[in-house]
């Protein structure tokens, strides 16, 4: 029997056509300790057949520098129940994860939760067989606790560019902010969404820089104001 397996990975991009299963959420904001070191997961099955799901996690570093992501293994880090269950079709399961670290977070760490479906063998004798099996990568942030995070944004226009660095110790989520963008006098304001950047990654993590490309109006602006609330 000849078995052609196609692995399609999900890195938190939009999918046109329908999916064997998805998951939800794809970013999840979780503290070291507390209540909130907890979080859940729902995997839903859209398919007219069993999907067989497995959940590890990985550490993610990046480089300040480079924006190079080096990834290990963190599957200690984190209790995942079940870490590997059976959806059934046109239905929904929860999965549950709790942070395990047993040091202080002082900055905020970075992990990848990965949901990845399983081959199973469906009684198909077939000489020939297709089977896609979807892998979703979702982003875990594990900061400290709200008392312990300090907010610093430095913003500013770098010609065509808006660049911003997240000088404080937890990540920042800006999809909610409103910018004001001040040019020979005169100021105007604009929601993060009308921007309608592409690069439309939202979340800041700690001493990185991130750049985004302006529409034309804000292009070359003297200053920007960010209020985050």
């Amino acid at each position: 029997m000849k078995v052609i397996l196609g692995v399609c990975c999900i890195w938190l991009l939009s999918v046109g056509h329908v999916l064997a299963y998805q998951v939800t959420p794809m970013y999840l904001e979780m503290e070291y300790v507390g209540s909130k070191a907890q979080s859940s997961y729902q995997v839903t099955n859209n398919s007219s057949k069993n999907v067989l799901v497995q959940v590890s996690a990985y550490r993610v570093v990046i480089d300040p520098n480079t924006s190079e992501e080096t990834i290990t293994p963190a599957d200690e880090d984190f209790l995942i129940l079940p870490p590997q269950a059976s959806v059934t079709p046109n239905n929904v399961r929860r999965f549950r994860v709790r942070y395990l670290g047993g040091e202080q977070v002082t900055s905020t760490q970075t992990y990848r939760i990965v949901f990845e479906e399983l081959q199973t063998s469906d009684g198909d004798k077939s000489d020939s067989q297709v089977k896609f099996l979807f892998n979703f990568s979702t982003v875990v942030f594990v900061s400290p606790t709200s008392e312990e995070c300090t907010t610093r944004l430095n913003s500013r226009v770098e010609g065509d560019f808006l660049v911003l660095k997240n000088e404080g110790n937890c990540v920042l989520n800006i999809g909610q902010a409103k910018l004001t963008f001040s040019k020979d006098g005169k100021s105007e304001s604009s929601s993060w969404n009308n921007l309608k950047f592409e690069n439309n990654s939202i979340y800041l993590i700690p001493n990185l820089v991130k750049r985004y490309k302006l529409p034309v109006q804000f292009q070359n602006s003297d200053a920007v104001e960010f209020d985050l609330n």
